[in-house]
């Protein structure tokens, strides 16, 4: 029997993974590869959707979202994130990606931009996903890519995986992949890291 409570108290000791805190190399290139991915959502009108921003860090995706018009709620397993959150005006709640208070099929769209390689378990979480959105919502899925940027020694990264694993799982959770890319970000001439952009569709009504 697995127990339930030893399994609670090390997920809990990942609550402080946040970027609101963390701010990256990266952190300057954030807007313009959010409102890039979700121009590529093959999804013609926005206005009036229900988005799930998981992991809203400062915000950047919940408030160019707003800007289409949708209707945003976010997650965040750091109160402190939650709370800031709520100061600029936005719905936030604190809970885990892997369990979510949702009932089913609530969104439109989920938008898990660089928070899967936080979660402790990818396919719970994923399949979490797969429950809160509705029959062919779309999901937006950007984690970063093995074996560049050191994202393996990131104290708060704990699923970086390869092109075949992502896609085993993204699959075995119910949804279909719409697109798969590899993104490149360069510092002048050199690659210095290199994301995986999934978009999928739930497969089952």
């Amino acid at each position: 029997m697995l127990d339930y409570e030893r399994i609670e108290s090390v997920l809990k000791k990942n609550q402080d993974s946040s970027y609101a805190k963390m701010k990256g190399r990266f952190w300057n290139v954030t807007p313009a590869l959010t409102e890039d991915g979700i121009k590529s959502l093959p999804i013609p009108v926005l206005k009036g959707l229900k988005v799930l921003d998981v992991g809203v860090g400062v915000c950047v995706a919940t408030e160019k979202f707003k800007e289409h018009g949708c209707i945003v709620t976010g997650i965040t397993s750091n109160e402190d994130e939650a709370v800031k959150a709520r100061e600029k005006g936005h719905d936030v709640r604190v809970m885990s990606m892997e369990s979510m208070d949702f009932p089913d099929k609530t969104f439109n769209v989920v938008w898990a931009r660089h928070c899967l390689e936080h979660s402790m378990m990818p396919f719970v979480a994923l399949s979490e996903m797969h429950r809160v959105l509705q029959y062919k919502g779309k999901i937006f899925i950007e984690v970063p890519a093995p074996d560049m940027g050191g994202h393996e020694g990131n104290p708060n990264h704990f699923s970086v995986m390869g092109y075949k694993m992502w896609s085993s799982l993204v699959q075995r959770a119910g949804f279909n992949i719409l697109t798969f890319e590899k993104i490149g970000i360069r510092e002048k001439e050199s690659l210095v890291d290199k994301y995986y952009r999934i978009i999928a569709e739930r497969q089952t009504p």
